[in-house]
C-alpha cells in the first residue's frame, strides 16, 4: 500500500513532470535530465495501461465529433531534424470523452477501421468533407459534414453541424509541441496516450495514475 508521504511525493513529481520542461525540473531537483526523462516516460507508460481499459466512446444519441491533425515531431536520433505525423481523433460532446491515435496516412482504409474500433457504432457522427469518410453513414447511425473552405456551420434542418469541439482538443494537443522542439517520433503514442487519459480523467488525473500503480504492484 502507498503510505501518505508516497502519494505526496508522487504527487509532487506528477505536478513538476505536468508543467516545466525535463532541463527545467534537472535544474530545480539537481538531477540528470535523463533521471527526469525516465519518470516522464514511466507516467506515460502507465497512462498507456489506462487508456486501454477505456470502452468506446459515443453512444445511443451522442454526437462523436472526429477529425484529423498533424504535428511535427523530432526524427529519432537526428537532432532538429523534423518529421510530421498524423493524428486521428474524436470528441464526444455529451461526455466529454476522447480518443486520439497516431496514423499512417489518412485513406478510408486506414481511418474507418480505426474509428469503428473507438467509436460506438450507435452515434452521430460529424467530421468535415474528407473523402475517407464519405462511407461514413453505412457504420454509424447517422454522418453529417461540414465544409470547412466555405462554412464554419452547416444547417441540416434544424441541426447545427460544426466541429468546433475536435478543434478546440487539437489546439490543446499540440500546445507542447509548439512551446519546445517537439516530441520524439519515437515516443509521439505515449505522449498521446497521457493526453487521452488527462482529457478523459481531467481532476482526478492524479487519482487514476495511483490506482494504476496499485494494480501494477498487486500484479508483481
Amino acid at each position: 500500500m502507498w503510505t501518505g508521504s508516497e502519494c505526496e511525493w508522487m504527487f509532487n513529481v506528477h505536478d513538476l513532470l505536468s508543467r516545466y520542461s525535463s532541463l527545467q525540473i534537472a535544474r530545480e531537483v539537481k538531477t540528470s535530465p535523463q533521471t527526469v526523462c525516465d519518470w516522464r516516460n514511466f507516467l506515460r507508460e502507465l497512462c498507456s495501461e489506462i487508456e486501454s481499459t477505456y470502452p468506446k466512446i459515443g453512444g445511443n444519441g451522442h454526437i462523436v465529433e472526429i477529425d484529423e491533425t498533424n504535428v511535427h515531431t523530432r526524427k529519432y536520433g537526428r537532432g532538429k531534424e523534423k518529421s510530421d505525423d498524423w493524428i486521428l481523433g474524436g470528441v464526444d460532446r455529451e461526455s466529454g470523452k476522447v480518443f486520439v491515435c497516431q496514423v499512417p496516412n489518412r485513406t478510408a482504409l486506414t481511418l474507418v477501421p480505426l474509428l469503428q474500433a473507438n467509436i460506438d457504432r450507435d452515434s452521430i457522427v460529424y467530421s468535415d468533407k474528407w473523402a475517407s469518410y464519405s462511407q461514413l453513414k453505412k457504420y454509424f447511425t447517422s454522418h453529417f459534414t461540414v465544409k470547412h473552405k466555405t462554412q464554419f456551420v452547416n444547417l441540416v434542418g434544424t441541426r447545427l453541424v460544426c466541429t468546433n469541439g475536435i478543434e478546440g482538443l487539437w489546439s490543446r494537443l499540440k500546445k507542447p509541441f509548439k512551446q519546445g522542439n517537439g516530441t520524439s517520433e519515437a515516443l509521439i503514442g505515449s505522449y498521446l496516450s497521457e493526453f487521452v487519459v488527462r482529457e478523459n480523467e481531467k481532476d482526478g488525473f492524479f487519482k487514476a495514475i495511483i490506482e494504476q500503480l496499485k494494480t501494477k504492484a498487486c500484479k508483481n
